[in-house]
């Protein structure tokens, strides 16, 4: 595992932070020594992307659950390409809710980088229960998407198996408290990160 360079005053030094980056299309795994390996959903990579801007803002993301109890280190998302219109708002978030009981878990600020898969890292890891429902989303006005039928349909896994994505979910609405209801077949290039 190599180490996360940040700058601090001028300076390049090691981050305390473990997670991972996309490279090559590969999840890679960033940390101190002894830092946990992470996951995400295996979204197949799209030859070409579906883009929606309906200038509206919307909570969008991915329905799931473990096999076996995890932390959820953050959520990764396949950024539109720019530009990117803020949402309502003008704040992006990332969030992760469970579903019964519906609790908002995490809500995150973070700035998209657009046109690739960007890791969100919580500032505090989150236990995830298997057995438990859960939706990873951000609030976003712009997306990328494609018909889960064209991946051979939900569930979408992860590597090991672990995380099973089960639909994805929708709502139209500028309030990141929100948990987004609408069911759809249609994936938005969000996953939950989850340890190993």
């Amino acid at each position: 595992m190599s180490r996360l360079k940040v700058r601090v005053a001028g300076a390049w030094v090691d981050s305390d932070k473990s997670g991972a980056v996309r490279y090559n299309n590969t999840t890679v795994p960033y940390g101190p020594p002894g830092g946990l390996s992470y996951e995400t959903i295996d979204w197949i990579s799209p030859p070409a992307l579906t883009v929606g801007d309906d200038s509206t803002t919307y909570s969008m993301g991915v329905q799931f659950s473990v096999v076996a109890s995890k932390t959820c280190s953050g959520l990764q998302w396949r950024v539109p390409d720019a530009p990117l219109p803020a949402p309502t708002g003008g704040v992006y978030y990332a969030l992760l809710f469970s579903i019964s009981p519906a609790i908002q878990l995490v809500k995150k600020t973070f700035t998209p980088v657009a046109g690739d898969f960007q890791d969100i890292l919580f500032d505090t890891p989150v236990s995830v229960s298997a057995g438990t429902d859960y939706i990873a989303a951000v609030l976003t006005r712009k997306y990328s998407f494609r018909a889960a039928s064209s991946v051979g349909g939900f569930p979408l896994t992860s590597p090991s198996g672990n995380i099973v994505g089960a639909v994805g979910k929708l709502s139209e609405t500028s309030d990141p408290d929100t948990v987004p209801g609408g069911s759809f077949q249609s994936i938005y290039y969000i996953s939950p990160i989850i340890s190993v």
